[in-house]
């Protein structure tokens, strides 16, 4: 990871110099943050002014209220606090506290306006640093730090983990002013340039916009990159968009993109910056509905403006209406009256509702959805979730192997979502790599700690494998979290059985058939424990009737339905349940063990002379 070494030097006389005395040499390839810019300074002992009397001064975005009203005369190291909290809040938050399209527009905001708080743009920023910058911002000098040692001391508080103290009242000096200033570059850098190069919005200006003739290059290699690497065209986009800020096409566009890798709240925000005559259009209108359409059960999705949005774009006339009306009845989950509205449709958004409506309806066409999904990958922007949705669908239908793919490709895409790691831990335990799945799903807990169904199952696999006591943990933790999921109730019960806690595992498939009445495994797992360990041979034959009407695909139930007879010596009864299993399941590893049974009860039969 690069080092950082924060220097301050003259505003005029700004070059690469050797190390300065008494600092070491901070190395070969160690990046220097230049703090510049003291030509408007005052000496608190002379004071002496570099600028003539009653004259503004200052950058406007970093000018304190009194310099903007030209009160020179009360200049003096409350002033420099407020630049400070100016270069703070710019570094923490990615952009400015006051940005306008005109100096007279800057300084009038901040004379009448306070800054979004850090926080809101960046919810990672301590507390501590939040205060000092909103302390320094303060619109009356007497409210502010009184000079910047004061903010110094506070910075260095927070940077120990101490909570910063109120301003208080001193003077100390230029001196202790560069002091301060390259306290707050250390600290901003410390804090992560790279997480701010991630996170921070597209909209935010680079300190050089591109000219606008380079602005067309950035987005024509933008446009070459977004099927290969759409999170490497995103900055691209960004940059055009700080010289040419008006391109509603390339807002659109960047919204794209960031809805691609995941960034859903940033696509949002990046179409709602678009041109108001643009964004009433029907082309940034689709997208925003389709973008809630598809992050349906997400918190913070606005169903009803999602429902405006596409309203509107149907009666718009436009090209899109059809899109449009057809993205409505999917929302209204009118599947009939959506593949009417989206059959023939051109496009990979029509492809995408197509798929969208053959996966969600219970009657719906998975191979169908599996095409059209493919259609939509091949013509649009690879969409990380899309990717991530295939192979679910892959896997469903019993391609495993096509499945791993999609779910690498969305992890590149997205390398942060728990999601796909989740899936591919399913896909991986399919193909009997245990190791690999239980890996995916420790990097899911990772990234995701409070997901129930990764700690359930990373428990079943470490079940499988004898490690009991792990497996325990995750089941127990899983339960602290979401307490009524049968699943993990059963794992526990599993396990307890196997530790020789009978009433425990016995009080576990209870509360999960209480919970979940309609969940046949819990109530073949009691009649398992009923049977083998209880010898309640009657009541298992009741857990495992009832699990087999549950679910008649439940092969497990099948064979012991047939045990629990055999145990109860119903002869005919055994015989019943398994031929319904072999019938149903002729080629199950065990269907020769059920063969060899089924000839043991039909021959206790004859000998009893039926």
């Amino acid at each position: 990871m690069a080092r950082y070494d924060a220097v301050a030097v003259n505003s005029d006389a700004v070059r690469e110099q050797g190390p300065r005395p008494g600092t070491r040499d901070p190395g070969p390839g160690t990046s220097r943050a230049f703090l510049a810019d003291f030509g408007l300074a005052k000496s608190v002992a002379t004071g002496s002014r570099l600028t003539r009397t009653g004259e503004a001064l200052g950058t406007p975005a970093y000018m304190s209220p009194e310099q903007a009203r030209g009160e020179v005369s009360t200049l003096g190291p409350p002033t420099d606090v407020w630049s400070i909290g100016c270069v703070l809040y710019e570094m923490l938050a990615g952009r400015p506290p006051w940005e306008a399209e005109t100096t007279a527009a800057v300084v009038g905001a901040l004379l009448t306006r306070e800054p979004v708080p850090i926080r809101r743009r960046r919810s990672d920023v301590p507390r501590g640093l939040e205060r000092i910058a909103r302390a320094s911002l303060s619109k009356s000098p007497r409210s502010r730090y009184a000079d910047a040692g004061a903010v110094r001391d506070d910075l260095e508080r927070v940077l120990r983990g101490e909570t910063p103290r109120p301003p208080r009242r001193g003077r100390r000096g230029l001196v202790v002013l560069a002091a301060a200033a390259l306290l707050v570059t250390g600290i901003a850098v410390g804090l992560g340039a790279r997480r701010l190069a991630r996170t921070e919005s597209p909209a935010s200006a680079p300190s050089r916009p591109a000219p606008p003739a380079r602005a067309d290059q950035l987005v024509a290699r933008a446009r070459g990159l977004r099927a290969s690497d759409p999170a490497g065209a995103i900055p691209l986009y960004s940059e055009a968009l700080a010289a040419e800020p008006t391109r509603d096409e390339w807002r659109v566009e960047c919204g794209l993109l960031l809805w691609g890798v995941g960034r859903r709240a940033e696509a949002l925000a990046e179409w709602e910056r678009v041109g108001p005559v643009s964004r009433e259009g029907p082309r940034a209108r689709l997208y925003a509905g389709l973008l809630a359409l598809f992050s349906l059960g997400e918190a913070g999705v606005d169903l009803r403006r999602a429902a405006e949005q596409l309203d509107a774009v149907e009666a718009s006339g436009a090209p899109e209406s059809r899109l449009g009306g057809g993205a409505r009845a999917v929302l209204a989950g009118g599947w009939a009256d959506a593949r009417a509205r989206l059959r023939d449709l051109p496009g990979w958004q029509a492809a995408l509702l197509r798929a969208y409506v053959e996966s969600r309806d219970p009657a719906g066409d998975r191979a169908a959805a599996l095409r059209e999904y493919g259609t939509a990958l091949e013509e649009g922007i690879p969409l990380a979730w899309v990717r991530n949705n295939r192979g679910c669908l892959r896997d469903n239908l019993g391609d495993p192997r096509g499945a791993l793919e999609d779910f690498e490709v969305a992890m590149r895409l997205q390398p942060g979502n728990p999601e796909h790691y989740y899936n591919r831990s399913q896909a991986r335990q399919r193909l009997g790599d245990a190791v690999g799945a239980e890996s995916d799903l420790d990097r899911a807990l990772q990234l995701g700690p409070g997901s129930v169904d990764a700690l359930t199952n990373r428990g079943h696999l470490r079940e499988e494998r004898g490690d009991l006591e792990g497996a325990l943990s995750d089941y127990e933790a899983a339960l602290r979290l979401g307490p009524e999921k049968p699943q993990a109730l059963n794992g526990r019960g599993i396990v307890r059985e196997a530790r020789g806690d009978v009433e425990g595992a016995l009080r576990d498939y209870e509360e999960a058939i209480r919970v979940a009445p309609g969940d046949a495994i819990s109530y073949s797992n009691r009649g398992a424990l009923r049977n083998d360990v209880l010898r309640d041979h009657t009541g298992a034959v009741e857990d495992f009737r009832r699990a087999v009407r549950l679910d008649p695909g439940l092969a497990s139930a099948w064979k012991n339905l047939s045990v629990a007879l055999q145990d109860l010596k119903d002869w005919a009864g055994a015989s019943e349940a398994l031929k319904e299993y072999l019938r149903r399941f002729p080629d199950h590893p065990d269907a020769a063990q059920a063969r060899e049974w089924l000839a043991e009860c039909e021959g206790r039969l004859r000998g009893a002379g039926r």
